[in-house]
């Protein structure tokens, strides 16, 4: 692969993983069971990001 290509690749998996990983994160806050540290940790998202999606699913 060119070094472009490669680039474009790794973009893409990159975004892909971040949006499997919010997705994940909005389920354990749904289901209630998990802690926000524990739901930050096992996402590798950032408190904040998690704190920005407690607060969109509670004024859903």
């Amino acid at each position: 692969m060119c070094e472009f290509t490669e680039k474009i690749y790794s973009e893409g998996k990159a975004e892909g993983e971040a949006i499997a990983n919010y997705a994940a994160a909005k389920r354990m806050l749904l289901k209630g069971n998990n802690s926000l540290q524990d739901i930050a940790e096992f996402t590798n998202l950032p408190m904040s990001k998690i704190l920005e999606l407690q607060a969109e699913l509670n004024n859903a």
